[in-house]
Order: C-alpha cells, then sequence, then structure tokens
C-alpha cells in the first residue's frame, strides 16, 4: 500500500493530507482503513531505493560471460534475452 502511495504523490494526484487508502475484501465486502504517515513513506522509500542498489549490483557482477556457458539448445539460444551481447552465439 505504501507503494501506491508513494506513486500517487509522485505522479501528483493529490498531497498526502488528502490521499485515503483502504484494503477492501470485494470477496466478503469487508474493508479496513490504511494509515502510514510521512516518516514510514520515506523510510519505506530509502528501504526500496537500498534494495534495489543491492540488487542491480548483485547483477552487474553475475552478468560476465563467464556465467553464460555455450548454449547447445537453439531454441534457449534464440530466446536469451542476452543474445544480442553473447559472444557465445
Amino acid at each position: 500500500m505504501k507503494l501506491y502511495i508513494i506513486w500517487a504523490l509522485e505522479k501528483r494526484l493529490s498531497n498526502f493530507e488528502n490521499i485515503y487508502t483502504e484494503v477492501v475484501f470485494l470477496d466478503i465486502g469487508d474493508s479496513h482503513e490504511y494509515n502510514t504517515t510521512e516518516d514510514d513513506l520515506e523510510e519505506f522509500k530509502n528501504l526500496l531505493n537500498e534494495k534495489a542498489k543491492k540488487l542491480r549490483e548483485y547483477i552487474e557482477e553475475k552478468s560476465g560471460i563467464d556465467d553464460f556457458k555455450k548454449c547447445k539448445d537453439k531454441d534457449i539460444c534464440i530466446k536469451c534475452g542476452y543474445k544480442p551481447y553473447c559472444d557465445n552465439s
């Protein structure tokens, strides 16, 4: 829910004071108000940035040519997202 609130704020759909959030359970017709603070949102945003940075660093360290052995299966090779950058194909 915090991510949705951050998205709405970033898109300038409203300001924090005017955003109302609730979780609605359509199958039972129940709903619960979702409350958070600007500090919680900022903390969540920082956590997202940290985790995204760590994930990017991990991906970059694992994306060396040695991590991608020559593929013998042409079907897999054709569908591979790294094909344009691959020295093995």
